[in-house]
């Protein structure tokens, strides 16, 4: 399982990068469509869902924003959240990766 952490109130952005599973080579993902979605449950409303921006498309690399105000609205503790990246391209679903996203309290806020 992945684990990302980032503190309350924070600019963070994460960069990815798709491979064919089989040979390790990029894929390209130029025209697709890439979301982050956070959740505190796997049936639980959305707390944050962004797109990623292709950074290069031949070779799949994209880049997702978390902006301070997605997150600066958290009471200062811990939370922890279930994400999810999936991609849609050519017409079809797939979901890149999943883990936790922990969200971590600042002491300047």
């Amino acid at each position: 399982m992945l684990v990302y952490q980032m503190h309350r109130g924070d600019d963070k952005k994460y960069e990815l990068e798709v491979t064919d599973k089989r040979t390790g080579a990029a894929v390209n993902i130029t025209g697709a469509t890439i979301k982050l979605t956070l959740r505190e449950t796997y049936t639980g409303g959305i707390f944050i869902q962004n797109d990623f921006t292709i950074t290069d498309g031949p070779n799949g690399k994209a880049e997702v924003a978390i902006d301070a105000a997605d997150t600066s609205g958290l009471d200062n503790e811990k939370h922890e959240y279930l994400f999810d990246v999936q991609i849609t391209i050519s017409a079809k679903d797939e979901t890149l990766c999943t883990g936790k996203f922990i969200i971590l309290p600042d002491i300047t806020y």
